[in-house]
């Protein structure tokens, strides 16, 4: 399983920013935190790496979503966790 913590920045435009976000809470994979200014703090969890290169390209695909940042990632093997 892979966590990430990123920071997307946003496109101004009220209808806009109120779609992506709302797609982004529609996606079971991300956790959507308060939007401040333009930028909005979401978790990502997936379970497999094409699972994550799927989640993080739909998010290129969306036009509202200018840049984001990744301020956190832990990547969990869970046969190394399990032999623990």
């Amino acid at each position: 399983m892979t966590t990430v913590g990123a920071v997307l920045t946003l496109a101004n435009g009220q209808p806009d920013r109120r779609r992506v976000i709302e797609k982004l809470q529609d996606m079971s994979e991300i956790t959507v935190g308060e939007i401040i200014g333009d930028r909005l703090p979401i978790a990502v969890e997936t379970l497999s790496l094409m699972h994550d290169r799927d989640v993080w390209n739909r998010l290129r695909e969306m036009p509202s979503i200018l840049h984001y940042e990744i301020a956190f990632a832990c990547f969990d093997d869970s046969e190394e966790t399990d032999e623990l």
